[in-house]
């Protein structure tokens, strides 16, 4: 397609005067478990979509009538029966979405854990007013997202490693929408637990979530200069909650996601790249 010619031949340039000057008339939405995307395919009453399904095996596609929207999930494990989560899935389903579906943007949507330092770094003087308000089913948009996990201490690797992931319309929508938090800084990670060193990195980022694929989005997104939009909704507190808390909220949490994700997607529709990127 024309826009994957235009990717191709940009990739790795943030700001190329086709992709500003875009007007967004189609969205793709990436979710890892189908749990958290069955609230909005229900809103926007989306269907399986068979044609792209079968182009984009073995991901789950659904789109509404015209095609602008399309929500596509990374599906189930046939030998565990489990969800597909974190970051290798996430990257395919990424790479599919791009070069088949041509979006203007991208939504990644979902879950996430929040970091609250008064948990997290054990003091409670380190809390800001946002982090210590943060709550349960509490939905964000993000500025940037990093991996927490790919960690490589030789010079040539070290900031590649870490990502540091600009995410689109973070400004925008946190004033255009009420209720839509802003984080400053997601962080991706293959586990659901964390070590000393994740903690190291979320201080020093000032990450306030963790979830397990936005980073490895982001990146496919960047290399193809296609904007992602960050939405995650707060299912559990970082080392103040467990699994069990993360089952017990998911229901609630991914309703306010659909919400939030409708929102958005009525907020952006329509509008010029531009008039969303140069928002304070």
């Amino acid at each position: 397609s024309d826009y994957v010619k235009r990717t191709m031949s940009t990739s790795g340039t943030n700001e190329s005067k086709s992709n500003v000057e875009t007007v967004i008339n189609r969205v793709a939405l990436l979710y890892a478990m189908i749990d958290e995307a069955q609230p909005l395919i229900e809103k926007l009453k989306l269907t399986k979509n068979a044609k792209y399904a079968s182009e984009m095996k073995p991901f789950p596609v659904f789109s509404n009538a015209d095609q602008s929207i399309f929500l596509v999930v990374n599906g189930k494990c046939d030998q565990y029966k489990c969800d597909r989560v974190a970051t290798q899935w996430a990257t395919l389903s990424t790479y599919l979405t791009i070069r088949t579906l041509s979006p203007d943007v991208v939504i990644n949507a979902g879950s996430c854990g929040g970091i609250v330092p008064e948990y997290v770094f054990g003091k409670k003087e380190d809390s800001n007013k946002s982090d210590s308000n943060m709550n349960i089913a509490d939905v964000f948009v993000g500025e940037k997202v990093l991996y927490s996990d790919r960690r490589i201490p030789l010079p040539a690797w070290t900031k590649w490693a870490t990502g540091h992931y600009k995410l689109f319309g973070a400004n925008y929508l946190s004033q255009k929408i009420k209720g839509l938090k802003k984080s400053p800084c997601i962080a991706s990670s293959n586990s659901f637990d964390f070590t000393k060193e994740d903690i190291e990195i979320y201080k020093a980022n000032n990450v306030n979530l963790k979830d397990m694929e936005c980073a490895a989005i982001a990146e496919f997104c960047k290399h193809f200069d296609c904007k992602l939009i960050a939405i995650k909704g707060v299912t559990d507190l970082v080392a103040h909650h467990d699994a069990k808390h993360f089952e017990e909220n998911l229901s609630k949490t991914v309703r306010n996601v659909a919400d939030m994700v409708q929102k958005v997607i009525s907020e952006i529709f329509g509008k010029k790249m531009s008039e969303i990127e140069t928002s304070k």
